[in-house]
């Protein structure tokens, strides 16, 4: 019997990470290899991937970010980033993967390690009609706060504050 795992993201993992963001990204155009492992390398204990059978079939960035404002799409961040809170930049779950919560056991993942890692609180961009999973993850809207057009005319900011 096969059991899925997650795991910290690895140098190996990329290329099944590209397959599932290829996968899962309609409606928004997907980052760069290099862009998503600039994002990576600033929090690496905040990014997971979820496997069965060695293969990546889900996974999730974050990375440490302070500003209320978003940051964009297919650019780098600063070398400088940290704070107290994290960027929850990107998560996506393969069609393989439906039905088992796959992206809600890798959102209970991040929050652990941000707790335990002293985070204050996490901010993502809903995107492609998401908010109301992340509404039942604990997300709330951030009023009159909104993401750059980058994210798409549906985007929504939204914010969980930590314990």
């Amino acid at each position: 019997m096969t059991s899925l795992t997650i795991d910290p993201i690895e140098e190996t993992m990329w290329s099944g990470i590209e397959r599932v963001q290829s996968e899962v990204y309609l409606d928004v155009e997907p980052e760069s290899t290099n862009i998503l492992r600039n994002k990576w390398l600033h929090s690496p204990a905040c990014c997971f991937a979820m496997r069965k059978d060695g293969e990546v079939l889900a996974y999730l960035l974050a990375h440490a970010w302070d500003s209320i404002y978003p940051p964009k799409l297919h650019q780098a961040l600063p070398a400088d980033i940290q704070g107290q809170g994290l960027f929850l930049h990107d998560i996506a779950v393969s069609r393989k993967l439906t039905g088992v919560g796959a992206g809600t056991q890798l959102v209970k993942q991040l929050l652990a390690t941000a707790g335990n890692l002293g985070f204050k609180h996490i901010r993502l961009v809903a995107v492609q009609g998401s908010g109301a999973f992340w509404q039942k993850l604990g997300f709330e809207a951030v009023p009159g706060l909104k993401a750059s057009a980058c994210y798409g005319s549906d985007a929504t900011v939204m914010q969980q504050t930590l314990a």
